[in-house]
């Protein structure tokens, strides 16, 4: 299957889970969602446009040993261990389409900012809101994460810098990824999970 040019993905969530910014012109051209900036009600028919990934014929340089990981000091190898698991469990859960188990890698508060600046706050809203598009226009599609860069902040709070984009039915990892991922990670004690996740789209 040939990826579309432009494919429209309809955001349905409660106003109790999302958060809806003003919106810049920069920002109004990469949506077709209408926000009213006097109201902290969001547009209840959000539009998230996804541009067409070209390709990067090299992007493979830039994996590292199959994990594609840049290693900090201060990171140990259990701990990176563990943030790699965190990654393997969203792909994982988005190949099969359960949105539950993608949301099960991030904290109950979490964060979640999306390409066209529409903010999910906690995992209920980030797993109902995937398991929308996974119901529909990303039914059978397969997220890839590239490399990611680890920085230690603090004994409990690691930064991940990376890149990541959806792959539709029939194609591969050398498709060129169409976003940039800041990820905050937190480990409670027990175990890591992401509390804040930010996709920027790739220019």
């Amino acid at each position: 299957m040939m990826r579309p040019s432009r494919s429209a993905i309809t955001w349905c969530m409660s106003s109790r889970y999302v958060e809806a910014p003003r919106m810049s012109s920069v920002s109004r051209a990469m949506t077709s969602a209408r926000l009213d900036n006097s109201s902290s009600q969001p547009d209840y028919s959000i539009h998230q446009t996804f541009p067409n990934a070209g390709r990067l014929a090299d992007w493979d340089q830039f994996r590292d040993g199959g994990e594609g990981t840049m290693r900090q000091a201060g990171l140990t190898k259990e701990d990176e261990a563990a943030l790699h698991e965190l990654l393997h469990t969203m792909e994982d859960a988005w190949a099969h389409g359960d949105g539950a188990g993608y949301a099960a890698a991030f904290t109950d508060d979490a964060r979640y900012v999306t390409q066209s600046g529409i903010r999910c706050v906690g995992r209920r809203a980030i797993a109902e809101s995937h398991q929308k598009l996974f119901d529909s226009d990303f039914q059978g599609t397969r997220l890839d994460v590239a490399p990611m860069e680890f920085q230690p902040v603090a004994s409990n709070v690691v930064l991940l810098h990376g890149s990541g984009t959806v792959l539709f039915p029939g194609e591969g990892p050398r498709i060129r990824p169409t976003g940039l991922l800041t990820v905050v990670a937190v480990n409670d004690g027990d175990a890591w999970h992401f509390a804040s996740f930010s996709n920027t789209p790739r220019v």
